[in-house]
């Protein structure tokens, strides 16, 4: 993977050949995948260069990357009765999945963009740090990002930032944040689902 640092350090003690592939630049590949996670279009790209190596046609690559099967609830695209665009990506939560959620509306073009999010309870000592990162990464999204509970709010704040783009809401009442969430929603809104949401945000959702 040509950007991932870890993999670059790792190719530069190999005395063989390497062929890289990358997210970031234009590709047919890329173009044609049914799959809109970047967990999951990394891996499907990376099988899809080495059939490129093997001497596998690329019309029939590309065929393949086309019906990739998609995993619900798993960056899963679905639509609102309104025509919102829905991405849900509630089946489990990991401070990369969040990430990649939060890359992924930063990449989408449209200017209403939504993240409703819940935090990561199960990460134990590792919880602040990682959540100081969330918040971070949501410092520079240009969303309305709606935070299911308290659990890590002051890590998420500080890393947040005195001035984030994101404008952040915070609740504990599920049905409350899941109006404020919905609120003005059209044909140009994207609404991403992060994390295990409590079933009534999620029904109101989709």
């Amino acid at each position: 993977h040509n950007e991932d640092e870890v993999s670059g350090k790792r190719a530069k003690n190999l005395k063989k050949k390497i062929v890289w592939y990358s997210l970031q630049k234009p590709s047919p590949f890329l173009e044609h995948m049914s799959v809109i996670g970047n967990g999951q279009r990394s891996s499907a790209l990376a099988a899809a260069t080495v059939a490129t190596v093997l001497g596998v046609p690329e019309q029939k690559i590309i065929t393949r990357l086309s019906t990739l099967p998609v995993i619900p609830r798993t960056m899963e695209q679905k639509r609102h009765t309104s025509g919102a665009r829905v991405i849900d990506d509630s089946y489990s939560a990991s401070e990369a999945s969040v990430i990649n959620a939060i890359e992924y509306l930063k990449e989408s073009s449209g200017k209403d963009k939504r993240l409703i999010l819940v935090p990561i309870i199960e990460l134990g000592k590792q919880g602040p740090v990682a959540h100081e990162r969330i918040g971070k990464a949501l410092a520079s999204l240009h969303a309305h990002v709606c935070i299911y509970g308290n659990a890590y709010k002051q890590d998420i704040q500080k890393g947040l930032g005195k001035s984030p783009q994101a404008t952040i809401m915070w609740g504990n009442d599920a049905k409350l944040l899941a109006q404020e969430a919905m609120k003005n929603i059209t044909l140009d809104t994207i609404i991403l689902l992060e994390g295990r949401l409590p079933a009534l945000i999620r029904n109101a959702v989709l």
